[in-house]
């Protein structure tokens, strides 16, 4: 049909292939794509498949391409970063996450509490929660939660979630 060169096509192949998890399809496509918006689709297909190191790669491959990361770079990263030894990276991509203004967006922030409570800083977590006063939706309320179900913390927790239906927000239960 002669859209097999048109970006936008690709682009929308590359999307589907990732969100069906068949990522090593996706990446036959973004690799053989000439124009790059980003890697985005990519990186999280292979968030999905548990895949740390290809998608840490993709990212750093963007950033030699100059592209710039945005939430949608950035939150499925944080997702694979679940234990103490990646403190360090947490902190880098949060940091990436002030630089380029995300910060307080609800995409990025939402992951950044988990990652900080699961790699052990219940302290960066809490600030994150802080600095997200105006975005908070449930998910971030649910998060800071979650961060606070550990031994010793269960009376913030429960603090939290009288706060969380104070200020009208209802816990989420399936």
């Amino acid at each position: 049909m002669g859209y097999a060169g048109s970006i936008y096509s690709r682009s929308a192949l590359l999307d589907m292939y990732a969100k069906c998890v068949r990522v090593k399809e996706a990446y036959v496509v973004f690799k053989h794509m000439s124009e790059r918006k980003s890697g985005n689709a990519l990186i999280a297909g292979y968030v999905q498949v548990g895949d740390q190191g290809t998608a840490f790669w993709l990212f750093s491959c963007m950033k030699q391409d100059g592209l710039k990361p945005g939430d949608g770079t950035l939150a499925p990263l944080l997702t694979l970063l679940d234990d103490a030894d990646f403190y360090k990276s947490t902190m880098q991509i949060h940091g990436k996450s002030t630089k380029l203004g995300l910060e307080f967006s609800s995409t990025v922030c939402n992951p950044t509490i988990p990652s900080y409570s699961e790699c052990g800083s219940i302290g960066d977590a809490k600030t994150v929660f802080g600095s997200s006063f105006g975005t908070r939706d449930v998910v971030t309320w649910n998060s800071m939660l979650a961060a606070y179900l550990v031994p010793d913390k269960e009376e913030l927790a429960y603090n939290l979630f009288m706060d969380m239906q104070r200020l009208g927000f209802e816990p989420q239960i399936k």
